[in-house]
């Protein structure tokens, strides 16, 4: 009988045999991504373009993005900008005056000279601080004519003298064509319920409207342009507790928009 074969044993304590397997498989994976890294482009300029205009807004894209937004990413193998290319960024986005700080202070002078100039055409023709008041506010400039001058209780039918007033102010805002208008009619918490007005919501966006269709239609405004809003009794600048403070409540707001946040302007 023969004897059996004793197993090999190993010399040197080699590794398993499984692993020449998967040194192979590392090995091929390797080469794989040598090759995809060789055959790959790296648009640098593109690329700064994009770190440039993600280093001041969040972008997400979502489904109907223009493919010219996602072109700004190129081919191949990308990386995270470094602290040098974005500062550069910042540094090139500041000299072209385009943070928000320059926007501000850009809105802040032209609004600025946009009092000045609708209170001195005003003062030259004669209208009184009891007839129109003029302010900035925020990214606006705001133009209040007191319902009084313009309706009747309980009305949205222009008064024949408020076209007097009307007039003037659309001349004003005629100096400035590009701006765009939001017409805003307030009123005073006396509730109304008529077949034409069933709340003050009704009432104060008619008001609105009667002065935008002015502006439109009597003296050629562009009708893009203004747009008309009823805000109710919900913003009151007064007491509602007082008649003065009711009839100060009581008004036709024409907001001028600045044109560094012009709808144009800011939409992405």
């Amino acid at each position: 009988m023969a004897a059996k074969k004793k197993p090999e044993e190993r010399r040197g304590g080699s590794a398993p045999d499984y692993l020449a397997s998967f040194a192979d498989l590392v090995t091929l994976l390797f080469a794989f991504f040598v090759l995809l890294f060789a055959m790959s482009s790296i648009d640098e300029e593109r690329f700064t373009a994009m770190a440039a205009a993600f280093s001041s807004m969040t972008f997400v894209p979502t489904q109907g993005t223009s493919p010219e937004v996602f072109d700004l990413y190129g081919n191949g193998v990308m990386h995270m900008p470094t602290i040098a290319q974005v500062r550069n960024a910042n540094s090139n986005q500041r000299a072209t005056g385009t943070t928000d700080d320059d926007r501000s202070q850009r809105a802040a002078e032209e609004l600025a000279q946009m009092e000045s100039d609708f209170r001195t055409y005003f003062a030259e023709n004669s209208l009184t601080d009891e007839q129109i008041n003029v302010e900035i506010e925020g990214i606006h400039l705001v133009i209040t004519l007191p319902n009084n001058i313009l309706f009747a209780s309980g009305q949205a039918q222009l008064n024949p003298g408020a076209m007097d007033v009307l007039s003037i102010v659309a001349n004003a805002l005629q100096m400035y064509p590009d701006n765009e208008i939001e017409i805003e009619g307030h009123t005073d918490t006396v509730p109304i319920n008529t077949p034409q007005f069933p709340n003050n919501w009704f009432l104060s966006t008619a008001r609105a409207l009667s002065v935008l269709q002015y502006l439109v239609y009597e003296r050629g405004f562009d009708p893009t342009r203004p747009i008309a809003l009823g805000r109710g009794e919900y913003i009151p600048v007064a007491t509602n507790d007082t008649e003065e403070g009711r009839a100060a409540n009581r008004r036709v707001e024409i907001r001028v928009r600045s044109l560094e946040y012009s709808i144009q302007n800011i939409s992405l």
